[in-house]
Order: C-alpha cells, then structure tokens, then sequence
C-alpha cells in the first residue's frame, strides 16, 4: 500500500482509467484480505456502504436506458475508493506509529520532486503555461497538491507533535500550485494557509499569556532547519539555473495565475459552463439522481454536456436526494467522530475547492479522508493514555501518601 501512495503522481493511461498506483493499491488489498482477512468496522461507515450500492444501482440503471459505458465505471470508482478508505484506517489503526511515519515522508519526497519538476519543466504541460508533471491535467496536480499539504500537516501533528512540518509542506507545495495555475487549489490553499495563521495567532496568545513554554533551543533548532532548507532547495535549484532566473520563472506563473483569476472568462467560469444548470434544467432528477455518463441527453436545454465540474453539484444531480442523504451523512459522521477541531478545519480547502471542480472520485480524496480520520484517533488515544498515566500516578502517590 506505501508503494501505490508513492505511485500516485505517476498517471500512465487516460483519466477514467485505472492507473499503476490504484492496481498496485488493488492488489495490497486483495493481498491483506487473504492474510488477514479480519477488519474493524465502524457503525457509521455503513452510511459510506450505502452511497456506494446506491450509486451502484441507479447507474446500472441508466445504463440500462442510454448503453453508455462511462456509466458502468462510474460505482467502480465508488467501490475501490471507499475499500481504500477502510483497508487505510485499518493499517494506520493496527500499525501505529510507524505507518504514519512512512507516510509522511512518502508525501514530503513526492513534494518535493513535483516542486523541482516544476521549476525545471521536466514533466508535461497543458498548452504552453500550465505544468501538470505526470498527471493528465493541471487540476489534477493541484487537487494531488493540497491533499499532500494536508496529509503531511495530519501526519507531521502526529509524529512531532508540531505544526512547522505542514506549515513547511503547505509552503513548498504553493510553489508548484502557481505552476499549475489551477484556480480552484489556488483558493483551497490560500483557505489552508489562513487555518495556519489562525494557528500561529493563537499559538503567540497563548505564549504570551504564559499558558506556553517554548524553550529558546527549539525556537532556534527550529529556524536553523528552516533556513537550512530554504538555502539547500535554492542552492540545489541554482545547480540548473540561476537564482534570478527561478525567481523569475515563478513570478511569471504568478502573474499567470492572477490573470487567470481577474481576467479570463471562458464558458467554464460560468455556472452553466461547469454544469450547474442542470439542477434547474432537470429538476426531475433531484430525487433519485441522474447517474453518471450520457451527457448528450442534456444537449437541447444546456451548453455544456460534459461532467458536472463540481463534487457537490455532481453528487446531488447524479444521485438525487438519495444518494446525498448517504455521501453527506456519511462526511458529517466522520467529522463529527475526528475531535481535534484543525483536523475538521483542513477539510475546508478541499470542500471549497471542490465548489468547480470533480475530485471525489479521485482516490486523493478518500486516501486523505482516511489518513486525516486516522491521525486524529492516533492522537486522540495518546491524549487519553497519557490522561490515565497521569491519573494512575496520581491515585499512587496518595496511596503511598496515605501509607507512609
């Protein structure tokens, strides 16, 4: 499973097709299922099972009126994110520690060969000005992007019991995002750099109350690394190009990006270019959903008659009230089951990114949901050890009070 997360910026074959990464995380499944087939399960995972045989039944029946195979894969997607979202929180449950770890520096390594891929060109583009690596467009790469900002700020929680490893993921990565120049995780990661800040407020406030003690070390352990970091990936980048040069090579991106944002206006900057219409449009499917594919029966009433590019639009069109009923219950579940409030909170950039955009069937989302889901258990069950130690201490020390 470490090896098909390692695989993921890796895309071979077409969107819509399974890539190495999701075979190779296929097959860890199939293996652990033979070895050791015994899973914990979770009651509320059962509202994720109903999405996926909802979504499952209403596309084999489309499918059955329009013949298109697009909506045949559409529940296989369903079906293998979910699996992996179990199988996920499984490992990191049973494993500990030690998973986590692997984890996190899998992601920091990946992170930084795509940052360096992008200051260098090496990888593929879309059109003349937008970087996309390995993967099959630019929003891809950006969707990739901010849920490896986000894993790396779980897992860095989790491990160091520190902030600085995300806040240092989540500023390496803005650098590839500006080569992207996807806008939508342009918007999810301003929104995630706003959740640091607000951390780092409070973490001044509460230092400044005396609630806080940081050694004067660390604060400088701290700093070192971060300047040895910084000067390391400019000296490397200098290696290939002048300094100058990649400061000017981002700041053109930029300006690209922020061009992107105030000026274009293409039919997908509009609601009916991404697919919105067709909530109003066919209201008569808000009930049981539309499924997914045969897009060409919207054409008399719509200018666009591909996907829907929202997660959220798309999921209540597709499969009505119904099906929303058991994605949102199931999101609202898992929120409400993770205790440590950042954790909810770094949710945020990937919803709001997915106002313009179709991700929830990439299998970023359910592997971030997971690990996101993991981490926040992890901690919480440290937390409440450390708790009963305390208090068997505690009750200890007034027994051997009481007897001497």
């Amino acid at each position: 499973m470490l090896f098909a997360l390692a695989l993921s910026p890796l895309y071979l074959w077409e969107s819509g097709l399974p890539q190495i990464s999701n075979i190779v995380a296929a097959a860890a499944v199939g293996l652990g299922i033979l070895t050791h087939p015994y899973l914990h399960w979770k009651r509320w995972w059962i509202l994720g099972l109903g999405f996926v045989f909802y979504a499952a039944f209403v596309d084999l029946i489309m499918f059955a009126f329009y013949g298109d195979t697009n909506t045949l894969f559409a529940p296989l997607y369903y079906i293998f994110d979910f699996v992996i979202f179990v199988y996920l929180v499984n490992i990191a449950t049973n494993v500990g520690k030690t998973f986590i770890k692997v984890v996190f520096w899998i992601h920091i390594i990946q992170l930084l060969f795509l940052v360096l891929s992008s200051l260098f060109g090496v990888g593929q583009y879309s059109g003349s000005s937008r970087f996309m690596g390995f993967f099959n467009n630019p929003n891809q790469m950006g969707n990739w992007l901010l849920w490896v900002a986000i894993i790396a700020s779980a897992t860095g929680k989790v491990i160091y019991k520190s902030w600085l490893p995300g806040l240092l993921a989540t500023a390496i990565a803005s650098v590839a995002i500006v080569f992207t120049a996807s806008r939508s995780a342009a918007i999810g990661f301003i929104i995630l750099l706003g959740i640091y800040i607000i951390l780092g407020v409070l973490l001044l406030l509460r230092i400044f109350k005396g609630k806080l003690k940081i050694k004067v070390t660390s604060m400088l352990i701290a700093l070192v690394i971060v300047m040895f970091m910084l000067f390391s990936f400019i000296g490397f980048s200098a290696g290939f190009m002048s300094v100058s040069d990649v400061g000017d090579n981002i700041k053109s991106q930029a300006e690209f990006l922020m061009y992107r944002f105030f000026y274009e206006r293409d039919l997908d900057d509009t609601w009916e270019g991404r697919g919105y219409d067709r909530l109003w449009k066919f209201p008569q499917y808000l009930l049981f959903g539309a499924g997914e594919g045969a897009t060409q029966r919207y054409a008399d009433k719509t200018m666009f008659t591909g996907e829907i590019h929202s997660d959220w639009a798309a999921i209540l069109f597709n499969y009505g009230f119904i099906g929303s009923f058991f994605f949102f219950g199931f999101l609202y579940a898992l929120i409400r089951n993770m205790k440590i409030l950042w954790f909810k909170l770094m949710l945020l950039p990937p919803f709001l990114c997915g106002i313009a955009t179709y991700n929830i069937r990439n299998w970023s989302f359910w592997v971030g949901l997971a690990i996101l889901y993991a981490c926040s258990e992890l901690l919480q069950y440290e937390t409440s050890g450390e708790e009963n130690v305390c208090f068997q201490e505690r009750n200890l020390s007034v027994l051997e009070h009481s007897f001497n």
